[in-house]
């Protein structure tokens, strides 16, 4: 037993441990818009294209001294303070590209109350000699401005535009409805990779370095708290504990056995001797010899009962017809009758003798031809 304790414990703490040192990898693989993710909602394709074109993709934590480099916003990990000194770094001439997280446009004053859900073609609908060579592109899961205020608007539909530009200082900011058409699955489609590369390239050198600002941790970020310091991965190892806690609590519980089918026989008054040969069928397995022991044990009470000789066959026949009301053939074939084949068979033999006991004893002591 200890042995096998032992065993369980230390395949568990295993488990426990591969999640703990693969979950890290695993889970920041699945991140959307993570760089080095090459599932269909990660951005490897994206940094990988500028990579190619000289514009290597750097995450830090503080914006760039001198704004000639553009900065890309993924994500609401930041507070007020940092919302002042990305539009600072605009005001000095920087390139801000807001791809995903909505903190930043909404200090903007941008409203979006329409919502993409399907992969959906947009066509360009504004004139901005950056985006010269864009025609068309596909986004999902977007969302879309309110086309008014001071701000310029492109991929318009409905009154409700994907790409906002604002002019701020003497640098832009580009806010876009989402960032999911510039991820692995939708990199390719139609001019989505050109649209971003003509965004990043605004800063005025095709060649440069193009900044991931992530300026704090979510623990310093506003409406979080310690929670958010743990990662996805240690949930799933927490819950992973739990459920091999929980099986092994079981397994010390209960010892399952192998499931047993056992058909219940019909527990019927006075039917001791019914209950008595099924056991002893179960465990010879003679059909035959089972219901002849039955046979004989009735004919031997009825002749005691109606003071019938074993010659008399025909009569005790007619005179057990008469007091159970059963039929004359029913009868015969119980006492006489051949001998069952099947189990089922010999079930129904041995609920007709018990009839026949009940009925007996149930009728008037003694009977003349």
């Amino acid at each position: 037993m200890k042995t096998r304790f032992l065993i369980v414990i230390v395949g568990m703490l295993a488990a426990i441990g591969l999640v703990a040192w693969v979950g890290p990898r695993e889970f920041q693989d699945q991140e959307t818009w993570n760089i080095s993710s090459t599932r269909p909602e990660g951005a490897k394709a994206f940094a990988d294209l500028l990579k190619a074109l000289g514009m290597p993709v750097t995450i830090t934590r503080t914006l760039p001294q001198t704004p000639d480099a553009p900065v890309l916003i993924l994500d609401d990990f930041y507070g007020e303070r940092h919302e002042q000194d990305i539009l600072d770094y605009a005001r000095r001439g920087g390139t801000v590209v807001q791809v995903a997280g909505d903190r930043l446009w909404r200090a903007q004053g941008l409203n979006a109350n329409e919502h993409i859900s399907t992969p959906v073609g947009l066509k360009k609908t504004c004139d901005w000699p950056e985006l010269a060579d864009v025609d068309l592109i596909r986004a999902e899961d977007a969302e879309l401005y309110e086309t008014f205020g001071p701000s310029e608007f492109c991929f318009t539909r409905d009154k409700h535009a994907w790409l906002v530009r604002e002019q701020v200082g003497t640098g832009r900011i580009y806010t876009l409805g989402n960032g999911m058409a510039f991820v692995n699955k939708l990199i390719e489609a139609d001019d989505n990779a050109i649209l971003a590369v003509r965004l990043l390239e605004t800063a005025g050198r095709p060649h440069q370095r193009v900044y991931r600002y992530r300026p704090v941790d979510p623990i310093e970020a506003p409406d979080s708290n310690i929670v958010d310091l743990l990662p996805n991965w240690v949930w799933v190892a927490l819950v992973q504990s739990l459920v091999a806690f929980g099986v092994l609590a079981y397994w010390r519980l209960i010892r399952p056995a192998r499931v047993m089918h056992e058909h219940l026989m019909t527990q019927l008054p006075g039917a001791t001797p019914v209950v008595a040969f099924g056991h002893y069928l179960w465990t010879t397995k003679r059909i035959g010899a089972v219901a002849d022991m039955a046979r004989n044990d009735l004919l031997t009470r009825l002749r005691a009962h109606f003071s019938v000789a074993e010659s008399q066959s025909i009569s005790l026949i007619e005179m057990v017809a008469h007091a159970t009301q059963m039929p004359y053939e029913q009868v015969e074939y119980v006492l006489f009758g051949p001998a069952p084949t099947d189990r089922k068979t010999l079930y129904d033999l041995t609920l007709a003798i018990a009839e026949i006991d009940q009925a007996i004893a149930a009728g008037p002591r003694s009977i003349t031809a």
